[in-house]
């Protein structure tokens, strides 16, 4: 299936993702309905970029993003350029690290633009990042400092051991074999 290298891509079906963990981990058939929306800004020199938005159905189409005063689709223009230089800032510091990003941000283009793209529902406005705090957490008889979403500060102290603890913690009485596989890759090999 190709898809796009654009790190638009990566957030439009983190939903399914998740999900077809969830589906994995159940045994369960995993869901294939991402249609490959994709966004991302052309930078095309003398300050100004393009910006363009698709999926594997639609090609890129004229209109505005994420709503009908947003950035121009399709246009040559300063303000897409200046959109990607303020995208940065966003990128790095809200977006990676999981922080609410205000709605109008997060919105699937106008449904006019790509009407068989189903508008989702965003964060409520007004709603703010927050500084993660420190406390710590015993698994394994190992005292470790995780984060106020209980992630490991230092992810080098994690041991297989941990993880019926762990899993017991999130309501997963027994690990299956296929969370060990789901574990295995997301931990590397053992040491």
């Amino acid at each position: 299936m190709p898809t796009s290298k654009a790190g638009s891509v990566t957030h439009f079906e983190g939903e399914i993702l998740v999900e077809n963990v969830r589906r994995f981990l159940a045994g369960e058939p995993l869901d294939g309905s991402f249609d490959g929306h994709t966004n991302c800004f052309i930078e095309t020199g003398f300050g100004k970029a393009l910006l363009i938005d698709f999926n594997y159905d639609t090609e890129p189409l004229p209109g505005h993003f994420p709503t009908s005063v947003g950035l121009p689709l399709l246009k040559e223009s300063r303000l897409n350029h200046l959109g990607k230089l303020m995208f940065q800032p966003l990128y790095w510091h809200s977006l990676l690290p999981g922080h609410d990003l205000p709605a109008s941000v997060l919105q699937c283009p106008p449904r006019q633009a790509h009407p068989e793209r189903p508008m989702t529902p965003a964060p409520s406005i007004g709603s703010t990042a927050k500084e993660p705090t420190m406390s710590s957490a015993i698994y394994g008889g190992t005292t470790v400092e995780v984060n106020d979403e209980g992630f490991f500060e230092d992810p080098g102290k994690w041991t297989e051991a941990m993880a019926p603890e762990i899993a017991k913690a999130q309501g997963i009485d027994v690990l299956t074999e296929h969370h060990w596989q789901v574990i295995q890759v997301h931990a590397g090999p053992s040491t």
